[in-house]
């Protein structure tokens, strides 16, 4: 089955549906005459070239299903939905990383070791 659309280089072109071809378009890989790939997104529906697609070793084309764009969005509302939770754990995961002996000595030498740099006297 054919589609045309028009191409980056805005040249219309003929796709071929290279995977199963259903009525909405979900899931449907596209290839044009010219070699570029395209993919149609499960979220806003709208056929797009395979960089616009984040990468998923975990899948078959090895791409997500969802562009980049429609991925940002999900991404903001759900934090901005969730901002309380996200300040009160970055706090709690600060408190403890802070406390570690290990994270302790590393800063104490950091600091040491940025003074003598700089040639501080009062540093003991």
């Amino acid at each position: 089955m054919k589609l045309s659309i028009h191409c980056k280089c805005d040249n219309l072109i003929c796709f071929t549906a290279v995977g199963n071809w259903t009525i909405d378009l979900k899931m449907t890989t596209f290839t044009c005459e010219c070699g570029e790939i395209y993919h149609c997104c499960t979220r806003c529906g709208e056929i797009k070239p395979f960089s616009d697609f984040g990468k998923d070793v975990s899948r078959k084309r090895r791409r997500t299903s969802d562009c980049k764009l429609c991925i940002q969005k999900r991404v903001e509302t759900h934090t901005t939905k969730n901002k309380g939770s996200y300040k009160e754990y970055q706090k709690k995961y600060q408190k403890e990383y802070r406390s570690r002996p290990e994270v302790k000595e590393r800063k104490r030498l950091y600091a040491k070791e940025y003074y003598r740099k700089r040639k501080v006297e009062s540093w003991k």
